[in-house]
C-alpha cells in the first residue's frame, strides 16, 4: 500500500464515532477493507451496535497462530469545542495527526489491518496463521473481550501483540488494573442547620486525603514501577439546601505484581476501616472490578 492510502485508513477510521460503543461501524469498515484486498472477515455482533472482528491469513503449514489485537472504541470527548482540531476529523498538520483514538488506539489497529494487508500482497503467507482480532469495549467494562474469551478466540495462540501505544518501544510487561467505588453514608437534614446531619460529602473527603498517600510506601515493581492511583469520579448530592446522606466516588488503581490486586483491595479496605472507627463517617468499598498484572517472559537466543 502506498503511504497516502495507509494514512487514509487512520483518517477514516477516526472520523468513526466509537466513543465507548458504535464499535460495528469500525468492524464493517476493516472487514471491507480486507474484503478489497482478498483477505476474509467475520463480524460478530452483539448488540447495540458492539461487534468484535476476526480475521485470519496464513498457510496453515505450521501449528503456530500468533495474534495481533487492538480495540475499536475510544474514551470520550467531553469538551470537543476546546479542541485545537475537529477529534473527528483526523486533521493533519505537519508531522502529526490529530484526533481521538490517533494514539489510542486506531493507529494501532490500522497498522495490524495494513500488515495482514502487505503480507497478502507480497505473496508472504506466514506458514502458520496470524489472526487479527478487534475487539469492542476495552475503554469501558470490556465486552468484546469477554465475550472473545467464551468463544476461545485466543486459547490456540502461541503469542499476542497488543497494539497499544507504548512511544515505539516493545513492551512485555502490563500494570493490572482496579476500578473501584467508594459510598459515604451520612445523615440528611436542612442546610440551614447543618450541625443537625453528617454530610456524606466530607466522609469521601476524608477518604481522599487519605487516598492520597494510601500506596507511598508499596515496593515499586521491577519492569512496572510504582503502584498508579487516581479518584477520577464524584457524585454526591441532590439539592443545593439538603445536607446530602450519601455520596460516592470511583477510583482506578493500576497494581504490579510487586503488589498485586490483593494487597490492593486488602489496602482500601484498611482506609475504611480507619475512617469509619475514627470519624462520623460510615464508608462502604461497594464494588470493585480487577485486570491481573502481566508479564510475558521473553526468551532470547543467544
Amino acid at each position: 500500500m502506498e503511504v497516502s492510502e495507509k494514512v487514509k485508513v487512520l483518517q477514516d477510521l477516526i472520523k468513526i464515532h466509537s466513543v465507548n460503543g458504535n464499535e460495528v461501524e469500525v468492524a464493517r469498515y476493516l472487514q471491507k477493507l480486507l474484503a478489497n484486498h482478498g483477505i476474509d472477515s467475520k463480524v460478530d455482533e452483539f448488540g447495540d451496535r458492539r461487534a468484535n472482528l476476526i480475521a485470519e491469513i496464513g498457510t496453515g503449514e505450521s501449528k503456530k497462530i500468533l495474534g495481533l489485537t487492538g480495540h475499536q472504541d475510544t474514551v470520550a470527548v467531553p469538551n470537543p469545542d476546546r479542541w485545537q482540531h475537529d477529534p473527528f476529523g483526523g486533521e493533519i498538520s505537519g508531522d502529526y495527526i490529530f484526533g481521538r483514538g490517533a494514539a489510542d488506539m486506531k493507529s494501532g489497529l490500522a497498522a495490524q489491518a495494513i500488515v495482514l494487508i502487505e503480507l497478502k500482497e507480497a505473496g508472504q503467507l506466514p506458514s502458520g496463521t496470524v489472526r487479527f482480532i478487534a475487539t469492542a469495549g476495552e475503554e469501558l467494562g470490556t465486552p468484546g473481550a469477554y465475550r472473545l474469551q467464551k468463544q476461545g478466540v485466543a486459547d490456540d495462540l502461541d503469542a499476542l501483540v497488543v497494539g497499544e501505544p507504548t512511544g515505539g518501544n516493545v513492551i512485555f510487561a502490563h500494570s493490572g488494573s482496579m476500578n473501584y467505588r467508594v459510598t459515604s453514608y451520612g445523615k440528611s437534614c436542612h442546610s440551614s442547620h447543618p450541625q443537625n446531619g453528617i454530610n456524606a460529602i466530607e466522609g469521601l473527603l476524608k477518604f481522599i486525603e487519605e487516598e492520597k498517600h494510601l500506596f507511598d510506601n508499596t515496593k515499586d515493581d521491577q519492569y512496572l514501577g510504582k503502584v498508579q492511583h487516581s479518584i477520577t469520579v464524584i457524585d454526591g448530592g441532590s439539592q443545593v439546601n439538603t445536607i446530602p446522606d450519601s455520596a460516592s466516588l470511583q477510583g482506578n488503581i493500576r497494581p504490579t505484581a510487586s503488589f498485586n490486586n490483593v494487597k490492593v483491595a486488602d489496602r482500601l479496605n484498611d482506609a475504611l476501616e480507619y475512617i469509619n472507627h475514627t470519624t462520623p463517617f460510615q464508608l462502604e468499598l461497594v464494588d470493585y472490578r480487577m485486570k491481573l498484572a502481566t508479564q510475558l517472559v521473553v526468551n532470547k537466543k543467544r
